[in-house]
This record gives structure tokens, sequence and C-alpha cells, in this order.
């Protein structure tokens, strides 16, 4: 969802949907662990849904800079351990190098 956009700036709206996964690594000396199994790593995944802002610098010749910020609705439910709950909120930086020709030719096409 673009919110402004112009020849060096484009800001739009993110909204994302995804499965996060943890790997939890128990200490050797873990005390509630009787068996070798139980001293293992176990695996904690959540449903991510996100939603955030983004901001791109956009060269005239191709690529861009850019920056966004999300806020992330996450819940790693880790029974018998540490409260993993809570939300996030992430911050990326991205740069784009390549230009896609085709694009801009199919942009340029509706143009008219």
């Amino acid at each position: 969802m673009c919110f402004f956009r112009n020849k060096k700036h484009f800001i739009a709206g993110v909204v994302g949907v995804g499965l996060d996964i943890l790997k939890v690594l128990y200490p050797r000396d873990y005390p509630d662990a009787v068996l070798e199994e139980e001293r293992m790593a176990i695996n904690l995944s959540s449903l991510n849904v996100n939603l955030g802002l983004q901001y791109k610098f956009l060269n005239p010749r191709g690529g861009y800079w850019g920056i966004a910020a999300k806020y992330e609705f996450v819940n790693f439910d880790n029974k018998n351990g540490t409260s993993l709950t809570g939300d996030v909120i992430s911050v990326s930086i991205s740069r784009g190098l390549l230009e896609n020709s085709l694009k801009k030719q199919n942009q340029e096409f509706w143009k008219k």
C-alpha cells in the first residue's frame, strides 16, 4: 500500500504473515534434565503477523536505499521454561542494486 511516491522517494505500508522458529538450547548441567534426550535442543515456533512502514530513497539510474520499521505480533509457547511471549519491533535496512528493465517497460506502457 503506497502512501507517497515521486522520482526520488517512496513511502509505503507493509503487512506480512510468517512462521518464526527458535532453536532453544539447554545447558549441559540443566538440573531437571535426567535423560540425555532432555538435554538436547528444542524448536519453538510461532505465527508472526507484522505491520509497519517502509521508506525508499530511489536512485534515478536504478536501485534504492531503504529502511523499514515493523511491529511483529509473536507468541512463542515455551512450556515448562522461561516465558518467551511478547511482541517485537524490528528495523531493517535494505539496498537494491539492480534495475528491473522489464518492470520499467511495463510502467511506461501503462502510462500511455
